[in-house]
């Protein structure tokens, strides 16, 4: 599966840059998942890399928001914080370790949750960004 990168373009450099990164982790995900035989191994591998990243672009992006007072920071970091819950659920699970169907689930949740998170959440974060910084528009 192609993830449409444009849909997903913010026009703000360093967020681009880390969504485009998160872009060729899932892009790496569901290629490992639609393999004929399935490799547990290098799924697994590539789920863990998609959640640290996601989780250092997290960071990266709520130090952003606070330099900038933006006021949508709490409600932007509690969604961020429903990914690192999430996350912390699936990585404790043994059904995860075991269930193909669950692997499947978690590559369509990854996608959703990403595509809400730059389609609603980012993008007021960047209508923010370019209303405070003037080169941004």
């Amino acid at each position: 599966m192609k993830i449409d990168r444009q849909l997903f373009r913010t026009g703000i450099p360093i967020i681009d840059n880390q969504h485009e990164a998160y872009i060729d982790l899932l892009d790496d995900l569901f290629a490992a998942g639609q393999e004929a035989v399935v490799d547990r191994t290098k799924v697994e591998n590539a789920i863990k890399k998609a959640f640290a990243y996601g989780i250092e672009h997290f960071d990266a992006e709520e130090m952003l928001m606070q330099s900038l007072s933006y006021p949508g920071l709490q409600t932007h970091r509690k969604k961020h914080n429903e990914f690192r819950e999430e996350v912390e659920r699936i990585a404790f699970s043994s059904q995860f370790r075991s269930d193909d169907d669950l692997l499947k689930e978690v590559n369509t949740w990854m996608l959703e949750w990403f595509c809400e998170q730059t389609q609603v959440y980012d993008k007021a974060l960047v209508e923010f960004m370019k209303s405070r910084v003037p080169s941004l528009k």
